[in-house]
């Protein structure tokens, strides 16, 4: 058999998952870099109109009228390059933990307590406040609703198929069958107790502390579920210490 005969070896076809969740992530960084211009545009009709009024009060409203809505598209149109959207499939599990996500949410809301429910535990043991969100990270809309612990130098969101991290201005896409979820219990040195949610995904960890222990341990089970789902794995489960 010649070498013109011999059969070639099958290419190499990559995940197809990859490229999109590199695509994504690189679409996200863009969003987040890009400048806007709103208030540019904004300064520069406010001084026009300023420079109008030197000539009368009818002059002013007749350039505030004109110069008014050609800010209103600048912003706009900064809206639009610093979004990301994105189609999602539809998915049981998602609507499940989205419901957990806004019982969560509105029993915060409704307990009116003098501190937040939820906060980021930085490293020194430095709390940030988080927000519960269901809008997803900064930059980023689905055609569903998407859980999102946010704050102001990270958020964590959770698509159908997939979790976004944004750090700063980077962002990286993973996949949900690389997420742990831990819950545990720390005692406060003022007195009571807080839940510690430690979530782990491709070498990063993201440790929260919530006033409810209940709601730590009921969002690392949920969590625990979606991926035991995704991988199809029926022995994922949150790891819980009393």
């Amino acid at each position: 058999m010649t070498t013109l005969d011999m059969p070639r070896p099958a290419p190499h076809l990559p995940d197809a998952a990859a490229p999109d969740a590199d695509g994504l992530s690189h679409r996200l960084d863009d969003a987040a870099r890009a400048r806007r211009r709103a208030p540019l545009a904004a300064a520069a009709a406010l001084a026009v109109v300023g420079t109008a009024a030197l000539a009368g009060p009818v002059l002013a409203v007749v350039v505030t009228l004109l110069v008014a809505p050609a800010v209103v598209v600048v912003h706009a149109l900064d809206r639009s390059r610093r979004t990301v959207t994105v189609a999602c499939p539809p998915s049981p599990r998602h609507e499940r933990l989205v419901a957990l996500w806004e019982r969560h949410r509105v029993a915060a809301c409704q307990a009116a307590a003098w501190e937040p429910a939820v906060w980021e535990v930085a490293p020194q043991g430095v709390h940030h406040a988080v927000a519960r969100r269901v809008d997803g990270p900064r930059h980023l809309r689905a055609d569903v609703a998407v859980p999102a612990l946010a704050s102001g130098h990270r958020d964590v969101a959770f698509l159908p198929d997939r979790l976004v991290l944004r750090e700063g201005r980077r962002h990286h896409v993973l996949g949900l069958d690389e997420l742990e979820a831990t819950a545990t219990v720390r005692e406060r040195a003022e007195g009571g107790r807080l839940g510690r949610l430690t979530l782990r995904v491709a070498g990063r960890t993201v440790t929260y502390d919530l006033t409810s222990v209940a709601a730590a341990r009921e969002l690392a089970a949920a969590l625990a579920r979606v991926q035991s789902e995704v991988t199809g794995s029926p022995w994922a489960s949150p790891t819980v210490a009393l």
